[in-house]
């Protein structure tokens, strides 16, 4: 991240710095290992129970558990709150996600039926406000190319939401059937988006992981498992990226310590075991270079 970039999204990147945004109770800590010295943000009275990384790297969000919770938005390298951002959640924020462009900002709560928001932290304009299920909702995550689209998962189930006007709508529900050997059925727990382009249209599927190590596809509306027992046990992220050349990967963590990459028809393509790699090929320990 770029210290030059921080007062407008369009600056320069350059003299790029790494941080750790992470919090311990009410804190919010911003750690640069670089140096190894830490900042504190300490403008919430309640518990933090999330964070989100806006865009831009420079920007978070934390929210907190209270009767009636409110979102802070913060400048991670000055420390000053941007916005104080109210919300219509009982008890507390469960998880957030910006939009792409940065301009929303999605919210789940922990009420009864776990509520969904939808505002312009800028404006503090809400767009959007709904129960969602009684069964908790583990990640949101917008649509690539749409602000006025994202997904959210959870214990059996993706769901694509729309916001249209002021409503927040149930575009598509999507159940995984896909139980383990004792019946019982899966919690999705990462998803990412895999994006085609199809002459000057792009289209975008969802790729998801679940706690029985299971990657699968979301498209048109169905669930197909794509590859079972990817990991031995639960995954915990999942990542569609172009960063190691032209095409796409699909990079993949989970409990069982293990970090995979997997091309498009899920072929394995490299694997690590964590726990063994304890110095990078530069030489570099792995307690270290945390920032990796």
């Amino acid at each position: 991240m770029s210290r030059r970039s921080a007062s407008t999204y369009g600056d320069e990147k350059v003299d790029l710095e790494r941080f750790f945004v992470y919090f311990v109770s009410r804190i919010g800590i911003v750690y640069n290992p670089n140096h190894n010295k830490q900042k504190f943000y300490q403008g919430h009275k309640y518990k933090i129970t999330c964070q989100a990384s806006h865009p831009s790297r420079l920007i978070i969000a934390t929210g907190e558990s209270a009767p009636s919770p409110s979102i802070h938005i913060w400048n991670i390298l000055t420390l000053e709150p941007l916005k104080i951002v109210k919300t219509d959640h009982k008890n507390g924020i469960l998880t957030m996600s910006f939009s792409h462009d940065g301009v929303l900002l999605a919210s789940c709560g922990f009420d009864k039926f776990f509520s969904i928001q939808v505002t312009n932290w800028k404006t503090n304009e809400i767009l959007g406000f709904r129960n969602s299920d009684s069964a908790p909702i583990l990640e949101l995550g917008f649509h690539s190319f749409d602000r006025y689209e994202f997904t959210s998962i959870g214990y059996n189930n993706v769901a694509v939401w729309k916001i249209d006007g002021k409503s927040l709508l149930r575009k598509d529900w999507i159940f995984i059937n896909s139980p383990n050997l004792e019946g019982v059925m899966p919690y999705i727990t990462c998803f990412s988006y895999i994006n085609y382009q199809i002459g000057k249209n792009y289209q975008s599927d969802i790729i998801v992981g679940d706690n029985f190590g299971t990657v699968g596809l979301v498209s048109g509306g169905k669930y197909y498992p794509l590859k079972k027992e990817a990991h031995a046990a639960m995954i915990n992220c999942i990542k569609v990226s172009d960063a190691l050349g032209d095409k796409n990967v699909i990079i993949t963590a989970g409990e069982d310590e293990f970090l995979k990459i997997w091309n498009i028809n899920m072929e394995l393509v490299h694997e690590v075991n964590l726990r063994e790699q304890q110095v990078f090929s530069h030489g570099t320990s792995l307690q270290k270079n945390l920032s990796i």
